[in-house]
């Protein structure tokens, strides 16, 4: 019922020039999926790490500029042992859940399974091992041999967390970011007063013991939502077996555990040689103050990733390689745009939040800065790594990280002087030298083009960007023409005079369903097929069934150079009212029926009967080549073998292309005059206008080698029509 409650307020309170795009989300099953995911993921956190984030803040006053980066130092160090005692198991359950739960589910419960289990011995190990060489680390590692008994502590945190990787990689794995939004909500709520209790009563180790509590709830919450989940899936979980699944652990944990275990010992030797400096915990303070206040930006992106992960895995399994690859390149594209202004957001508010954490705290600008643009880095980095865990090359990553970890140690032991700056901007270059190692090697992958990629990815960004006044003002087109194309129509009724069904995708506002009635019932009164038109805009839908216009719809395009014939031939059909407007006659409104569905949703345009003639003219040129190609691919299963398929748009080679493979033939039948009967974009192209030659593609009629597939817009599927 939640659900269905924020659904109905999402529409209600979107703004009308934003329907458009949230029909085309509900039309896209990936679309759907993913913001559906981000919603619930993002609404449980934004409240329990803000609540995480005022803690720390109470915290931080609390304890001192010294014990809170003392604080720093046990994190860090659990963090170190952490990522062997996890063994990447999140990461490994993420993704074959998400891979088998509808395929395998027996499989998906034995990985469920053992990947707990596996946890348990990992997390157990490494926290015997911290608690056991405590007093050692205290005293030889991190200078500070009063915090011994503290790090045993730590040791229960970092059993607790193994069990919990394990366990929220199973739900991602099942999508079930709805349920982790609830645990995250909860967990967020009862962190606030047990962290601030705890570093009130009891000081750092309070602090320590808060973080352990917070956790071992945490691993409840868990442990019921799986066991939901796996209900819910019919996932069921066996020891039986499970021994099978240890080669997945081995062939794909342990590469990912490799990769990850060089983030922990690094920061902590850097953190080591930090705290050996002279004020080097105060320092080290300032530094986790400013990471700290990032970490809602932070969170939200690894938030995204965990949301990209089980979608781009179960894409990669099953779709296409070149579906995958598109996805990939839009998900790297648009969080990356979107790491841009969480970094320059932060940045500028940072001068009025940060002076919460004290007069004790001396934060200089270069310091944040550089702070921000390595969490930024590190967490475009966690794009880049849901992107190689799909594709089942994580050893990309372990080169990369180990790129980034001698480069980050060996500049740092020179800035190190330079205090928690030093430490910013030798971690900002590792990570940029690293990243642009990973980058090259997978867009050179994904894009699965020749050329240097970054030339590649510039290129796209620039389309992007070139795209998005576009796609704002075109791509949910609201405004079609009566008549657009006259030749066209005449030579359609032509090749097809008596159909019983006509489809007209992406119809607007109805005046091309209309004009194909009329024309019909001119021709033949007592045979006009019926015309369905569909549209992911349901302002334009409701326009067109009501069927009233202004004057300037009448003579919107190619027809205003033929004002005179076109309005004699209107004037039959439409019946002008008091209020200037022109209302479509009954007998042609009739025939015309109109409804939500969507171009690109295939689990839409698979209900539909075949019809014998299919339109789809005004949305086209607004898409990419891969859309484009997806679009005639379904676009062709709804025509009757032996009916028409006429298209508009498309730049001309991209148009070559995509026919020549679709197995339609092109019907060359007054071409030529249809070309040119389009006078208002031909004119746009003999004036020289090259923005709009690129974009509208309307150059003069050749006949050059594949002329008739660029040229053509009706197209014949092969086969009997009485079939």
């Amino acid at each position: 019922m939640l659900s269905i409650a924020i659904k109905r307020a999402i529409q209600v309170c979107c703004p009308s020039d934003l329907k458009p795009v949230l029909a085309r989300i509900e039309a896209s099953e990936i679309g759907y999926r993913l913001v559906k995911g981000t919603f619930w993921s993002v609404a449980g956190t934004v409240i329990s790490r803000g609540l995480m984030f005022a803690a720390w803040v109470l915290v931080a006053r609390m304890l001192g500029k010294t014990d809170y980066g003392e604080l720093g130092m046990i994190q860090s160090t659990v963090g170190m042992f952490g990522v062997f005692a996890g063994f990447g198991l999140g990461l490994t359950a993420t993704k074959h859940v998400a891979e088998y739960r509808s395929s395998d589910p027996k499989r998906a419960g034995r990985i469920i399974v053992i990947s707990g289990l596996v946890a348990m011995v990992t997390g157990g190990l490494m926290a015997t091992g911290l608690f056991v060489f405590a007093s050692w680390l205290a005293e030889h590692t991190i200078n500070a041999p009063h915090l011994a008994g503290v790090l045993r502590i730590s040791a229960l945190i970092l059993f607790v967390n193994a069990l919990n990787g394990a366990q929220t990689g199973a739900l991602a794995g099942f999508e079930a970011f709805k349920t982790i939004a609830y645990v995250n909500l909860f967990v967020g709520i009862i962190s606030f007063p047990i962290l601030v209790g705890g570093a009130y009563f009891g000081g750092l180790t309070g602090a320590v013991w808060a973080l352990a509590i917070n956790l071992i709830v945490n691993w409840f919450l868990n442990h019921l939502a799986l066991r939901k989940e796996a209900h819910r899936h019919k996932v069921t979980f066996s020891f039986r077996k499970c021994s099978h699944e240890l080669a997945i652990l081995w062939s794909f944990s342990l590469p990912m555990v490799l990769s990850s275990s060089l983030a922990g010992p690094v920061m902590w030797v850097c953190n080591s040689l930090l705290v050996n400096k002279p004020e080097g915990y105060a320092e080290l303070g300032l530094y986790t103050a400013v990471y700290k206040f990032y970490s809602p930006a932070i969170f939200l992106t690894a938030i995204l990733s965990n949301v990209y992960l089980p979608i781009l895995s179960n894409s990669y399994a099953s779709d296409s390689s070149q579906r995958f690859s598109t996805q990939a390149k839009r998900m790297l594209m648009t969080n990356g745009l979107g790491l841009l202004f969480l970094f320059s957001l932060f940045l500028g508010i940072s001068p009025i939040l940060l002076p919460m954490y004290g007069n004790d705290y001396d934060f200089r600008f270069l310091l944040v800065f550089l702070v921000i643009l390595s969490a930024t880095l590190s967490a475009f980095g966690g794009y880049l790594n849901s992107v190689l865990v799909a594709m089942n090359i994580p050893w990309y990553g372990l080169i990369g990280n180990a790129l980034w970890a001698i480069i980050y140690v060996g500049l740092f032991l020179y800035c190190s002087r330079y205090g928690a700056i030093g430490m910013a901007f030798s971690l900002s270059v590792s990570l940029l030298c690293s990243q642009v190692f990973i980058e090259y090697h997978m867009l050179k992958r994904i894009f699965q083009q020749k050329g240097n990629p970054f030339a590649i990815v510039f290129f796209r960004i620039f389309s992007f960007f070139k795209s998005i006044y576009r796609r704002k003002n075109l791509l949910m087109s609201t405004t079609t023409a009566f008549l657009r194309n006259i030749v066209q129509l005449n030579t359609i009724y032509d090749l097809a005079n008596s159909p019983q069904r006509i489809y007209v995708f992406a119809c607007s506002q109805g005046c091309e369903a209309y004009s194909l009635a009329m024309i019909y019932h001119k021709k033949n009164p007592d045979s006009i097929p019926h015309i369905f038109g569909f549209d992911i805009d349901r302002e334009c839908l409701k326009k067109a069934e009501i069927g009233i216009y202004s004057a300037k719809d009448l003579l919107y395009g190619s027809n205003r150079h033929d004002e005179t014939t076109v309005t004699r031939f209107l004037s039959k059909y439409l019946v002008l009212q008091d209020d200037g407007n022109y209302r479509v006659v009954e007998s042609i409104q009739s025939q015309c029926s109109f409804a939500f569905g969507s171009i690109l949703d295939p689990q839409f345009t698979q209900t539909l009967d075949k019809a014998d003639i299919v339109f789809c003219q005004n949305v086209l040129i607004h898409m990419t080549e891969a859309e484009n190609k997806d679009a005639i691919e379904l676009l062709a299963n709804t025509v009757r073998p032996g009916g028409l398929l006429v298209i508009g748009g498309m730049r001309l080679p991209v148009r070559e292309r995509i026919m020549k493979i679709s197995g339609l033939v092109p019907i060359t039948t007054n071409c030529r005059e249809i070309h040119e009967a389009q006078k208002d974009l031909r004119n746009l192209w003999n004036r020289n206008m090259a923005m709009n030659r690129s974009y509208i593609a309307m150059p003069p009629f050749t006949q050059a080698e594949g002329w008739e597939y660029q040229f053509s817009t009706i197209f014949r599927k092969e086969g009997s029509k009485s079939t």
